[in-house]
């Protein structure tokens, strides 16, 4: 199963550029700028859902657990299973124009010190919604939870961990008594696909 946004769901934020956003309903992300599962967001035309939940997938020769996007759009707000408590939900209303949309996509490859094969994985680290005035990001706080950073500014890719340091997050621990050799190290090339 694949931890990136597939053409359907990139159509779709494609689709919803020129459009105002109305409301962003997630759980409450205000107190720690987070928020966990998936949000509803509605646009003057569209009602679409940012879902940031685990994919089985292959990773060091076992199924393991990794958080990634999908986008999806829905017929009426009450399709919308939120993925906490509608106690824990906030729904804010706003009426702020998309003028792009931005993801940033990682390609990490983890090479192997024996005869292993490659490993490459795709992660979708943020969508960036770009208005007027401001951004607003939806972004990975870890490739080990779905947990999304909620961040409204300006720059906020800055926000977004570097290749560097995803590379050493996927990167076999340095040597150790207990752990003299590195098995594997990982390289990440990272494309910012810019919607317009």
């Amino acid at each position: 199963m694949q931890t990136y946004i597939d053409k359907a769901g990139i159509d779709t934020l494609r689709e919803v550029i020129g459009q105002n956003i109305q409301s962003i309903t997630a759980e409450n992300w205000k107190k720690f700028n987070r928020s966990y599962g998936n949000l509803l967001i509605q646009t003057s035309k569209k009602l679409f859902v940012i879902d940031n939940d685990y994919r089985v997938v292959s990773r060091f020769g076992d199924e393991e657990e990794i958080a990634g996007f999908s986008v999806s759009s829905l017929d009426k707000k009450e399709d919308f299973i939120p993925s906490v408590l509608q106690n824990q939900l906030l729904t804010e209303k706003t009426n702020e124009l998309i003028l792009s949309v931005c993801v940033v996509r990682d390609k990490i490859t983890v090479k192997f010190i024996d005869n292993r094969p490659d490993e490459i994985h795709i992660i979708d680290q943020a969508i960036i919604f770009i208005f007027e005035k401001y951004e607003w990001l939806i972004g990975q706080s870890s490739w080990m939870t779905p947990m999304t950073k909620m961040l409204f500014g300006n720059d906020l890719i800055s926000q977004i961990p570097n290749v560097e340091t995803v590379a050493r997050e996927w990167t076999d621990e340095a040597e150790s008594p207990d752990h003299p050799i590195v098995e594997y190290q990982a390289t990440v090339d990272r494309d910012i696909i810019q919607l317009n």
